[in-house]
This record gives C-alpha cells, structure tokens and sequence, in this order.
C-alpha cells in the first residue's frame, strides 16, 4: 500500500480503517485502534475486520457483506445513520457509516475504505460535525490520487535542473583551464571558447528558471488544495485561484483535452482559497474523467446581475437526466471505478454556506456545464 494514503488516512479524525476485498485490515489511524480497544493502529494490521470490531455477530456479518458488495461493483455505500450495538459496552450507538473502493495503483484496486462517525451514543450533547468529517475524507483521497500526478510532474523539472546544473559545473571548469597559460595563441582561442561556454551556460541558465517555476507553481497549488491555512480568508483573484486548480490537473490533461480559457471582469472575492480551490478541482476532475478520449474543457469567468460566476463546460458524454437532481446528494455517484459520492455534495455546500448555488446543464453525447454562481462582494468558501 502507498505511503501517501497512509499518512492521509492518520490525519482523518473519523474511525478510519482500509482493507482488502476479503476483510483483512491494510491499514487503520489512531482512532479506530482506540475504537476497537488495541493498543496501536501497528496491531490492527493483518487481523480480520470482523474480528476486532466491538459489534454484534449479525451487525459483523451485514458489515462484511456490505464491503464486498463495494469490492464487486466499485462502488460508494453511504449511510444517513447506522445503529450498531457495542456488546462490550451494553450500550447502543449510532455511528455516520461511509465505505467506498481507495485505487492504489495503475488500473486500480479492490481495496476498500471504511469510515465511521459517531451521531450520537445516547448523549444529547455529543453530535458531531458529521458532514465535515465526511467532506475531509473527500478531500484527502482526491489529494491521495493528485499526488500521483504531481510526483511525475515535479519530477521532470528537478531532473532538468540538477543536469543543466551538472553541464554548468563542467563548463565552469574548462573555462578555467582556458587562463591557465599565458601564450598569445591559447589566448586568442580562449575568445572564442569563452563566448561558446558563456552561451551554453546562459541558456541552461534559462531553462532552470523556468523548471524552478514550474515546481513552486506545483507546490503553491497543493498547500492551497490542502488547506495550510485551513480557516483563513482573503482577498483573492479568481483567476489566480483556477490557474492553480489547472497546475494540479495538468497531468490528467496532456496530450487529450485541451484546456481553452475565457476569463472577464470580475472583483476579488473573499474566501478560503482551499475551498474554493476544492470546489474547482471536483468539477474538473470529473469533467476530465467524463471524456474519454479527445476533447476540451473551457472555463470561463464573468460578472453578471451583481453575481460573479465560473462556468466549466466539457466536452464528455453527459449527464443523464434522470441523474441530474441526485448529483449533490450525499453519496451519489455515477463513477464505475471508486467514485466516493462526496465531491460536488461537499463542494454544493462550500458555495452555498456564503449565499451562492451551482447550476448544471448537460446534453448526453454533448457534454455537461457546471456554472459556480455567488454574489459579488460577499465571502465565499
């Protein structure tokens, strides 16, 4: 299993555990261990799911059905409210459930991530921010399967820099062999030695500020998705804020969609930029994986009616319109391979918590057209 997803599964607060199609656990964070009464998340790792889970023997055996039914059909299972019974305890509590298949490599996998958030253990007071937990767990994933990408995509750059970096060295050094005698025709051959050197070490000069660019452009884009200041609002530029969405799914794009830009007029807004930068990212990567062979997304950007607004259209096979009015509801996906059914329910919320709404308008074997709508001057994300 990769390192990345096990570091982002430790950082997710909910009881979160990944297993194998047969149930056997991969990998939990510190919560579950806690959860299920081990001592480490290290002890859980290799036991069976239904073997550590402190739930009745019916409850254990639903659970597991429930996952392979995952494995099989590569689907998302989200649940409102699940009532499990903690026989150690001799206590009822109702636990947020959410199980859908993690890709963990070139064609994906059947691995499968569980995660369990206590609503309520009889206590009036202890409600928990389900739908934020919930809205972190998307978040972290997709980063899981960006950083892929963008591993590939800061590679290149550094490799370009460390060589011309190299070259620049060895020209350095022949340049100062070249002084290293004082005859008058060693001299005048240094002229022109001294201008071919000078030359090759200028133009690799050129092309490592461009890579060292190239890698901070990619590096600025992800502590913006990843939300180093989590809660922190700014003013920000549109703009600047989709250029960076664009940075991280170049990798997802080369070669296959062209990426055609219309931006206009519009004010700063103030907003997380995170956030926002999430709400992009969801929609363009679902745009992305909605075509399926050659196509185009466009993005524009306008002021209309006092309202700022970011239209992406692709150019993908469509939405069917049966599916149009469940595309924000928590769970729901049309994903054949390890679709999460969170991306555009979180992101829904992200612009309607400051007063905004996402319009959708597709055509099947056309395309889709996803309009991010918000008042202008108001916070956003």
């Amino acid at each position: 299993m990769e390192e990345t997803y096990k570091i982002l599964l430790d950082r997710i607060s909910s009881f979160t555990v990944l297993v194998n199609y047969k149930g056997v656990i991969l990998h939990c964070n510190k919560a579950f261990a806690t959860f299920v009464d081990l001592r480490s998340a290290d002890e859980a790792v290799s036991k069976n799911l239904t073997d550590v889970l402190p739930f009745s023997t019916e409850e254990v055996h639903a659970l597991k059905d429930v996952i392979q039914s995952v494995a099989v059909s590569n689907k998302a299972v989200a649940d409102a409210a699940v009532e499990y019974h903690l026989h150690r305890q001799e206590k009822t509590i109702q636990l947020v459930r959410k199980i859908f298949p993690v890709p963990m490599g070139q064609g994906g996998s059947r691995n499968i991530c569980l995660v369990f958030e206590i609503l309520s253990d009889g206590n009036p007071g202890l409600i928990c921010g389900t739908e934020e937990s919930l809205g972190e767990i998307e978040k972290k994933v997709a980063l899981g399967n960006l950083l892929r990408g963008f591993s590939h995509e800061v590679k290149t750059p550094l490799s370009a820099i460390f060589c011309n970096l190299d070259l620049m060295a060895r020209c350095i050094k022949k340049l100062g062999g070249l002084f290293s005698g004082e005859e008058e025709e060693r001299f005048l051959a240094a002229h022109k030695e001294i201008s071919k050197q000078m030359d090759i070490l200028n133009e690799s000069m050129e092309v490592n500020q461009i890579a060292g660019k190239q890698v901070m452009q990619r590096i600025q884009s992800l502590k913006e998705i990843v939300g180093v200041d989590e809660e922190r609002e700014s003013e920000l530029d549109l703009k600047e804020v989709l250029d960076s969405a664009i940075v991280l799914i170049h990798h997802l794009t080369r070669d296959r969609i062209q990426i055609r830009l219309d931006y206009g007029d519009t004010p700063n807004i103030t907003a997380n930029s995170g956030k926002l930068s999430q709400v992009f990212l969801n929609i363009l990567i679902n745009a992305i994986e909605a075509i399926h062979e050659k196509g185009a997304i466009t993005i524009s950007t306008g002021l209309k009616n006092e309202q700022v607004f970011v239209s992406i259209t692709d150019t993908g096979e469509g939405i069917p319109p049966e599916h149009l009015k469940q595309l924000f509801n928590q769970g729901f996906t049309t994903k054949k391979c390890g679709g999460t059914g969170l991306g555009l329910f979180i992101s829904n919320n992200i612009i309607r918590e400051r007063g905004g709404h996402i319009e959708v308008e597709s055509r099947l074997e056309e395309g889709t057209t996803f309009r991010i709508v918000f008042p202008a001057g108001k916070k956003t994300g």
